[in-house]
């Protein structure tokens, strides 16, 4: 192999370790990030007035960034990154990254149809819990332009109600991991 040949293969070799180097330091701090949480079901978010000055689409952009950085996260609110204001956002197809977010969600309809399915949680890295959520719901929330409804179905009506309730002071999969050895140090 010629010098320059593997000058070359040297800088890619350095430059692919920087990479994932890189990533793992991501990927590290996004796992500190949401376990130094732990209180996170016991504070209740206030509500984001779009008015003020808060700068609410940084938080978006935070909370984008570190969904981005998980392999499998689905949906991640406002207090899991450490800001109590009532913001979630949803990634329910991992294949076309597509991520929405909501400010100021609510459900206003529901169906009585339920389903029970156990669920993950990004703060709860490892456990899980089963929870009953209701299969369809009508949700509204705040944008630039106004109000704005629109109903989830499946997936992203399960994924919506578990971030909402990050935003109300609950979380199922907390309740399991407070059970565990873990946590009872």
């Amino acid at each position: 192999m010629s010098k320059t040949k593997f000058q070359k293969e040297q800088k890619r070799k350095k430059k692919r370790i920087e990479i994932k180097k890189r990533k793992l330091t991501n990927l590290a701090n996004l796992r500190q990030m949401f376990l130094k949480f732990d209180k996170l079901e016991e504070k209740r978010s206030e509500p984001v007035d779009l008015t003020s000055n808060f700068d609410y689409k940084s938080v978006i952009e935070n909370l984008e960034k570190a969904i981005s950085i998980t392999k499998n996260g689905i949906g991640l609110s406002a207090p899991q990154i450490g800001c109590y204001k009532r913001i979630i956002i949803i990634r329910p197809d991992l294949k076309t990254n597509t991520i929405q977010h909501f400010i100021n969600p609510r459900m206003i309809e529901i169906t009585q149809d339920m389903t029970t399915m156990k669920e993950g949680c990004l703060s709860y890295p490892g456990y899980s819990a089963t929870a009953d959520r209701y299969v369809e719901i009508k949700l509204e929330y705040d944008t630039e332009n106004g109000k704005e409804e629109q109903t989830f179905k499946g997936i992203e009506s399960r994924i919506i109600q578990h971030e909402i309730d990050h935003l109300n002071g609950k979380c199922v999969v907390a309740d399991e991991y407070k059970k565990s050895k873990e946590y009872n140090f």
